[in-house]
């Protein structure tokens, strides 16, 4: 699993949104995460696998406890992860369980965990996979092939984990070694093979020990009350012994010839298992052949059907090829007669303009004729322009005049 973007939203010390784009490390395949204690590196592993598998990377987390104290009310815990996988891009978005503060009145309202997961094609288009919870980790399990504890197990270990096995007593580093390998469950074996070890040894005691009574139990004279007798007479022992191996011998045969007769049972039976296996496969293949033989039959009795069928798509492609050709005739009519009348109409305008043109030319010498005229009239205004400031001032002066000769 290679992790290509995450997101961190109201997620442990991150308040706001935060965003690890692991792609710029490129083809790199050994990284490193360093800060100060307290700077969020653990919470990173934290995002990946809670947003993977809906669980923190150490033991002492959960999905509520990950949401952020110092974050907005109006802001949800959510964990967002981009990562490939054999050849494939995933996106999965995870937000816990948490409590939100109600939008009117007062108090919080709980909202429920939410998981969706998306696989991301080359185009970069999503498709869903999962939309809930439950459907998210099933997925999950056929995409991981490992389980959250497997996970963290092989490809994370917190340091939390770490710091309480240095810290430690010697008494205490067997059990914590077990909760940070997560061998629990070997332990627990190990403990149950013991048990089944005892139980055993147990069972094979109490069968020698009816085993050593059943074969005193053989002879008749073999008993308490003689057995100060046979013990203290020698030539008495000469005599059970030999009746005694009799006995075993018997049994031996008498089993020997019993396990031959189960083993030559077993394979009867293994035989006749055999054959009703091959008798099922011949009836399947019987019931194949039949079913073929069926659809064989009734695929040739609509033979015609499928011939008149295909007479008539041919048919029909002809006749859609002459009504493409008939539209195309037309169509092309119909342009040719719109061009026509466009050549028409330009043609009309064409002699508008020559005319216009025609009528142009002749204005233009009629006024190139008068340009001497325009020229002498230029020169009449320039005059009385010039001589416009010397009017003014000879009417004033003469007004002035006529004042000053009506007060005299």
């Amino acid at each position: 699993m290679k992790p290509l973007r995450l997101t961190l939203q109201a997620f442990g010390p991150y308040a706001g949104k935060e965003t690890i784009d692991f792609s710029q490390l490129g083809n790199r395949t050994m990284f490193v995460i360093s800060g100060k204690t307290g700077s969020g590196k653990t919470t990173i592993f934290d995002g990946i696998s809670y947003a993977i598998y809906g669980k923190a990377s150490g033991e002492d987390r959960n999905g509520p406890e990950l949401r952020s104290q110092f974050a907005s009310d109006d802001i949800l815990t959510e964990a967002t992860l981009e990562f490939s996988l054999r050849n494939k891009r995933y996106l999965v978005i995870r937000s816990p369980q948490q409590e939100r503060k109600k939008k009117s009145g007062e108090g919080t309202t709980t909202i429920t965990a939410k998981a969706e997961l998306y696989e991301i094609d080359e185009s970069g288009n999503e498709k869903l996979l999962g939309s809930n919870v439950r459907e998210v980790e099933e997925k999950i399990k056929e995409i991981m092939l490992i389980d959250s504890n497997q996970f963290r197990q092989i490809l994370m270990i917190p340091q939390g984990e770490f710091r309480k096995l240095l810290t430690s007593d010697s008494k205490d580093k067997e059990v914590i070694l077990q909760r940070l390998f997560h061998t629990e469950i070997y332990k627990m074996i190990e403990d149950r093979l013991k048990e089944e070890s005892n139980d055993l040894k147990r069972a094979v005691e109490d069968k020698q020990r009816k085993r050593n009574e059943a074969i005193r139990q053989i002879h008749p004279l073999y008993n308490e009350e003689l057995k100060s007798f046979i013990e203290a007479e020698s030539e008495n022992d000469v005599l059970i012994l030999p009746q005694l191996k009799i006995e075993i011998e018997l049994m031996e045969n008498r089993l020997a010839e019993i396990k031959s007769a189960t083993d030559d049972k077993q394979h009867e039976r293994d035989s006749l298992q055999k054959n009703i296996f091959d008798a099922k496969q011949l009836v399947d293949q019987i019931v194949k052949r039949d079913g073929l033989k069926y659809r064989r039959e009734q695929l040739e009795g609509q033979q015609l059907t499928f011939d008149a069928k295909e007479k008539e798509i041919k048919l029909a492609q002809k006749a859609a090829i002459l009504t493409q050709q008939d539209e195309l005739c037309h169509r092309l009519k119909k342009e040719s007669d719109t061009l026509f009348v466009q050549h028409q109409t330009q043609t009309d305008h064409v002699g508008r303009l020559t005319q216009l043109l025609s009528k142009h030319d002749q204005e233009l010498k009629n006024e190139i004729e008068r340009e001497e005229i325009r020229l002498q009239a230029q020169e009449k205004i320039n005059y009385l322009l010039r001589i416009k400031d010397d009017i003014y001032s000879f009417s004033k002066m003469q007004d002035e005049s006529n004042q000053i000769s009506k007060e005299i």
